[in-house]
């Protein structure tokens, strides 16, 4: 069929990895290129060799389920003859390998736009809606490195989610166009191949017509053995000539054969102080994170800063170590106190994030040194922004200016990436968390009026932020006071469903939708949310998020008795300046600001709903802790009579209440019973008696639960401690921990360090072997064991499961350290490791369950090709909602 293809401002453009960096240091202990000229750019052919469209689902592509690994039909040869495949897409049901012109008018990057205009996408979308417009596609062009060449490039290609150059693949690579995780390659001279594997994602680009995608290539030649990563600086603002807080980072790439190390920093104005923190270490071609910690002494900033970094290198010569240095400069922001201010934090992964905040009004007198008794707390204004937007941009930080006089604080948070992490679910909300404890820091530290009140927050968000005002709804709802969602949709399930996945068993399926019922808040809010005000606001003509997704979370919670606000605005689109301040929502904020000033009466009858208890948090003092079996939902309906408290429970085998809500209660479950407990609080003492002794439900007291649990493989992306990458050994397992390294830092910008083996670490450990190179076990007799070509699973009481041949692959969690976790990726050969590796999260809501095991036909036919999944309960035995084939 023939192709629409679009070449928008082709260009290479050779450029030194930031351009503020440059090399110092001893360049005979480490022979380098020095700074890059032209000739060092790749030379492109003219042309691309492209195939497609082809069907794929909504976030499908994490499991494979690409038809050209069917047979290898992208390895075979694509001109010679022409070679005809089936695409449901296109007319006549066929496409073949095409050719389309590159033109090459500058250096070193590529900037193109792939659209296949001749499908009649209009039928399509009218037929099947949005998820009929996201298609994958092939394309591939060839280059020569210079015979004279001889550097490191750091690649990046922007807007895809796989690529090859040669023989090697790349996973995860850059889908949302961060630029903070660069590929590392020192090319051979000679000819190369480039092959993308494109793809059209409503999520990413919306569902516009025609579905295009747009792709960035920057080949950027090093000019110094470890360089700094585009605009990665991260700092806090300044005020009357202090920095808002402390901490501060880079992101720095290793192009050197041998690790970098023993990493300084310095300031060249005496104003700064530079820190740095830890003990830094880079393998070859691996971006990290430097950390550090920055003060200064009272004096106005006002210009830009050169810091320097200086670090030594491991060489193979009888010299010893190399060294090097790089100045970058830092752009020094001073701000009013009265003005949105960037805080910098430590998150729970141990890595650098940021917020803006604004303290409450009146702004006066409040900075001096104080006593937190003395003081009132203020409740806590959360606004979440939409994807793709920074936190520190205007949009997002004066999208509240209009309600500044509320007597509140005001927090922006970033979730860690501009998209929020992962949609402000596990990362974006740790994310969240650990803004407010630095803000409530800074209040204790500067402020002298007010500080914040954890207990009441009121939540407003656009977009994406609104479907992450859903989100902490549904999960803390003893928190959330009053809740605003503007232009949002109501769950990643209904935004762009999950129609067109390839054919699989049935059970299969219904695993991927258990694992993504967390997110289902269409069944989490109308029950979690009872008793909260919440307001909803949309246009009429929202073409972004369809108004639906508002009105249909209107009906369902007015059909559970929950009042609900709903604010229409006609002939009105997605977004306009003033859209968080409308009269409206202006109303919203102030009445219920004034209501918080009371504590929230305890309703006597409730219900909570949970599909993971580590995720959902406590309502009226009530939490469920574990659930009898993991993918199914729990339910505590709580009924109070007096000193009397009735539990009607299904599918929880654990719950705590909270001291003290129901000190010295008769606790009464139906069908159900538990044990008598004696709870302690300080110097409080409280018994909790059952009206019958049993052990099928054990009832705690203020104890939080564990968030080292099972609950799909992005429980990982929640735990706390830095990560871990073990079994880095061997160029096949080098290279997937390079790409793990890389996917955690893109998508959420988490730090990793890589070792050859790492027995015990606290924090969060990703352990990958192949074949008999296996991980380490953390206990013996655990429900899954690889090793020697096969994966072992012990169902329950079963006989166990044994998976093996070429191409198999697992990828699973365990408990690891405390509250860590483990994610063992796994596979008989590199085909299975790599297959079990993409699994890793990192586009949210692709559905990983807590262990899959993978045949090699996953690559083709995606989740039909899994041999084994399913989920664990609290004591890590195989839950019953389980598939094996």
């Amino acid at each position: 069929m023939p192709l629409a293809f679009v070449s928008s401002a082709i260009a290479l453009l050779l450029v030194a990895e930031l351009g503020q960096a440059s090399l110092h240091g001893h360049p005979a202990q480490h022979p380098f290129v020095g700074v890059p000229v032209e000739a060092d750019c790749p030379q492109f052919e003219p042309l691309w060799q492209i195939v497609g469209p082809f069907q794929i689902g909504t976030r499908e592509v994490v499991w494979g389920a690409d038809p050209l690994e069917q047979g290898n039909a992208s390895h075979q040869n694509l001109l010679e003859p022409r070679l005809s495949l089936s695409s449901s897409l296109t007319f006549n049901g066929t496409v073949e390998w095409t050719r389309h012109p590159l033109d090459q008018s500058k250096p070193c990057t590529l900037n193109e736009v792939f659209s296949f205009g001749e499908v009649d996408w209009h039928q399509l979308r009218d037929a099947y809606g949005w998820p009929a417009l996201q298609y994958q596609a092939r394309a591939r062009t060839f280059f020569d490195i210079p015979a004279s060449s001889n550097v490191s490039y750091s690649i990046h290609i922007k807007g895809v989610v796989e690529f090859w150059i040669d023989d090697e693949h790349y996973f995860g690579a850059d889908l949302y166009s961060f630029g903070r995780a660069p590929i590392v390659a020192r090319l051979a001279p000679g000819h190369h191949s480039l092959e993308l594997r494109l793809l059209y994602d409503v999520r990413a680009r919306g569902g516009k017509i025609p579905p295009e995608i747009p792709v960035d290539i920057d080949f950027i030649a090093a000019s110094a053995p470890v360089t700094v990563v585009g605009e990665s600086l991260l700092l806090p603002d300044v005020v009357e000539g202090s920095f808002v807080s402390s901490f501060a980072s880079v992101l720095l790439t290793n192009h050197h054969n041998n690790d970098a190390y023993g990493f300084t920093i310095d300031s060249q104005d005496s104003r700064i102080i530079l820190t740095e923190s830890g003990n830094l270490q880079i393998a070859p071609q691996q971006t990290r994170e430097l950390s550090f910690q920055v003060s200064a002494n009272g004096a106005q900033l006002s210009r830009p800063v050169v810091f320097r970094i200086s670090y030594r290198l491991v060489t193979s010569s009888l010299a010893g170590a190399g060294a090097g240095a790089l100045d970058v400069n830092a752009w020094i922001k001073s701000r009013q106190l009265r003005q949105p201010l960037k805080i910098t934090f430590e998150n729970h992964a141990g890595s650098v994030s940021y917020a803006v905040f604004r303290p409450p009004a009146p702004f006066s007198h409040c900075r001096s040194a104080w006593t937190i008794d003395e003081h009132e707390q203020l409740p806590v204004m959360i606004m979440l922004h939409g994807a793709g937007l920074d936190a520190d941009s205007d949009e997002v930080r004066h999208s509240l200016d209009a309600v500044r006089d509320t007597h509140t604080w005001t927090i922006f948070p970033t979730g860690g990436t501009p998209w929020s992490g992962d949609d402000w679910h596990e990362w974006g909300t740790s994310d969240i968390l650990a803004a407010l404890d630095a803000v409530s820091g800074w209040a204790k530290r500067v402020w002298n009026c007010s500080t914040i009140d954890d207990r009441k927050w009121l939540l407003t968000g656009h977009s994406n932020g609104a479907q992450g005002v859903w989100h902490l709804v549904a999960n803390f709802p003893d928190k959330v006071q009053a809740a605003a969602a503007i232009s949002g949709y109501s769950s990643i399930q209904s935004y762009v469903p999950y129609s067109f996945w390839r054919p699989e068993d049935p059970i299969q399926g219904a695993i991927v939708q258990a694992a993504l019922a967390k997110y289902q808040h269409e069944l989490l809010i109308p029950t979690n949310a009872q008793e909260i005000p919440i307001a909803v606001q949309f246009g009429s003509d929202d073409d972004n998020v369809p108004p639906l997704q508002s009105r249909r979370m209107k009906q369902l919670m007015l059909e559970y008795g929950q009042a609900v606000k709903l604010h229409e605005l006609p002939r009105t689109g997605h977004w306009f300046e003033g859209i968080m301040t409308t009269p409206f929502l202006a109303r919203f904020y102030h009445d219920n600001l004034k209501a918080l000033d009371t504590n929230r009466l305890l309703a006597p009858n409730f219900e909570i709903i949970v599909a993971d208890p580590a995720s959902t948090r406590w309502k009226n003092g009530v939490r469920i802790i574990a659930l009898e079996q993991n993918g199914r939902v729990g339910r505590a309906r709580v009924e109070i009579d007096g000193d009397r408290l009735e539990l009607k429970l299904s599918n929880v085998v654990r719950l705590a209440l909270e001291l003290p809500r129901y000190h010295n209660s008769l606790v009464c479950c139906t069908h159900l019973t538990c044990q008598r407990v004696t709870c302690s609080r300080g110097d409080k003492v409280a018994e909790i008696s059952c009206c019958q002794e049993a052990p099928a439900v054990r009832v705690t007291c203020g104890t939080d639960v564990s968030i080292g649990a099972p609950g799909g493989l992005d429980a990982i992306l929640r735990t706390h401690g830095k990560f871990t990458i073990s079994g880095c050994r061997g160029h096949e397992t080098i290279s997937v921990c390079l790409q793990v390294s890389r996917n955690l830092l893109q998508y959420y910008r988490a730090d990793a360090r890589m070792v050859p083996e790492e027995t015990a670490a606290a924090g969060n450990v990703i352990r990958l072997g192949m074949g008999d190179d296996v991980p380490i076990a953390p206990q013996d007799g655990f429900a899954v064991a690889v090793g020697r070509g096969d994966v072992k699973i012990r169902p329950g009481e079963a006989k166990h499961k044994v998976y093996s041949g070429a191409g198999i692959g697992a990828v699973f969690l365990r408990p690891g350290q405390g509250d860590g976790l483990e994610l063992v990726i796994w596979g008989s050969d590199e085909k299975g490791l790599r297959a079990a590796a993409r699994l890793m999260p990192t586009l949210t809501g692709a559905g990983q369950p807590d262990f899959i095991v993978l045949s090699s036909e996953v690559r083709w036919r995606g989740l039909g090709g899994t041999l084994a999944l399913g989920f664990f309960n609290e004591d890590w035995e195989v839950s019953e909602v389980s598939y094996f084939r």
